[in-house]
């Protein structure tokens, strides 16, 4: 490693050079799929907009357009053509073991502590579903939580987030706002810019903090500096989304899993990744709640049964796991 890099540079250098070779061998006639300004040394390969759906893995043709239509184009992120895209790897993933009928594979997949991801969940069940980009409504907010992965039994609920190569979780964005508009929020849980609430979502009639006295140790009517829900921000927001339903919470009604690589600093013990993960767990009245597991434990879970071998060589290929 030269002086320059990090271990985060480094991680990104690396997997920037998987993806090129993935592109130079799935992609090699097929130069005028991606944006031809773009070299390895300035980051993925991105698809053109008019090929975005060539970043989902697709095994046989005539199921491209069922893989295709697992997330509407109205849902895609704004980078879902680089092939650094976790949402893009997500419905690769998702997609394909659902149109393959082997959703259900995932089981009896535990953690590296042996404690089971997909407990509770009835597979079996008539009301049973997953959904990518799932829009959830019933926490108040203008634009709704949306889950990257959804499993609902009709009894149970579990949300997936899913990550690759990002550097966080996901932080409250309040704090992010210039100081002179109204949201803005110093990053402590008070009164400020002469607000009702503690909490510039719940000015806005968000109902975040109606529910988190249930599910996590915060007290909501005392200051707290910093704010518990500035770092944990994405992970307890789908929390929530699990364990309310019908403006009623309750920490049976579902549990979280976060998706990450291992390769990624962020993600590995001292990272920024995992110490959200870890304040947020500790947080919880239930710790189980929230669980966590890499994507290579995954696939090595279904190599391991021999589902599916295709994809999972195409996404060791893409990815490096």
């Amino acid at each position: 490693m030269s002086k320059k890099e990090t271990p985060r540079s480094l991680y990104l250098k690396n997997l920037c050079k998987q993806f090129w070779e993935y592109k130079d061998n799935e992609f090699a006639d097929k130069t005028e799929y991606f944006d031809g300004d773009r070299r390895e040394k300035q980051g993925p390969p991105v698809f053109k907009k008019e090929y975005l759906d060539r970043n989902i893995i697709c095994m046989e043709s005539e199921n491209r357009k069922a893989l295709i239509n697992k997330i509407p184009p109205r849902k895609r992120h704004r980078w879902f053509g680089s092939m650094k895209s976790s949402q893009a790897l997500a419905q690769s993933f998702f997609a394909n073991m659902e149109i393959y009928n082997n959703l259900c594979i995932l089981s009896d997949l535990a953690d590296g502590d042996g404690i089971p991801l997909f407990e509770n969940l009835n597979w079996k069940s008539n009301n049973f579903r997953m959904e990518l980009e799932k829009e959830v409504n019933s926490l108040g907010e203008p634009r709704p939580t949306s889950i990257d992965v959804f499993f609902d039994d009709g009894e149970y609920r579990i949300a997936i987030e899913c990550k690759l190569s990002e550097d966080n979780i996901g932080f409250c964005s309040r704090p992010g706002l210039k100081q002179s508009e109204s949201n803005y929020c110093d990053g402590s849980y008070k009164r400020q810019k002469g607000r009702k609430n503690r909490c510039s979502l719940s000015e806005e009639n968000i109902k975040y903090w109606d529910f988190i006295p249930e599910i996590f140790s915060w007290k909501e009517q005392n200051d707290l500096t910093p704010c518990p829900l500035y770092k944990t921000y994405q992970l307890s927001r789908n929390i929530l989304s699990v364990c309310v339903k019908d403006k009623k919470c309750s920490v049976e009604n579902g549990h979280v899993i976060m998706i990450y690589d291992e390769n990624n600093p962020s993600f590995q013990s001292k990272g920024s990744g995992m110490d959200s993960f870890r304040e947020t767990t500790k947080s919880l009245n239930r710790n189980t709640l929230l669980r966590k597991c890499s994507w290579q434990r995954i696939l090595g879970h279904i190599r391991g049964k021999g589902i599916l071998p295709q994809l999972t060589r195409k996404i060791g290929q893409k990815y490096g796991f």
